[in-house]
């Protein structure tokens, strides 16, 4: 960081702040007062990690529920038994 920089950020820390705004008071004793619901739970839980797709004949990643990343079955650069493993437990 530059040293120039910093003495004027310090310098101008008020022009940093928004002033027009009115500070938010939050009631800290009140949040675990009353217990809350649960969220819904998901209709179907949501991905995780690599499977293999036997439409495709590939291997795709997912993160958090979402398509990440796929690999041909064919040139793939795993082990083969990790491929066997993953075909027989986690097909999709």
């Amino acid at each position: 960081m530059d040293a120039a920089y910093a003495t004027s950020a310090r310098k101008d820390w008020r022009r940093m702040t928004v002033p027009d705004e009115k500070p938010v008071q939050l009631d800290l004793f009140s949040i675990g007062a009353e217990p809350a619901e649960p969220p819904p739970a998901p209709s179907r839980p949501k991905l995780n990690g690599m499977y293999y797709e036997k439409a495709t004949d590939k291997f795709v990643s997912f993160m958090l529920g979402k398509r990440h990343y796929e690999e041909p079955a064919q040139g793939c650069k795993h082990s083969k038994e990790w491929r066997e493993r993953i075909k027989r437990e986690r097909s999709i």
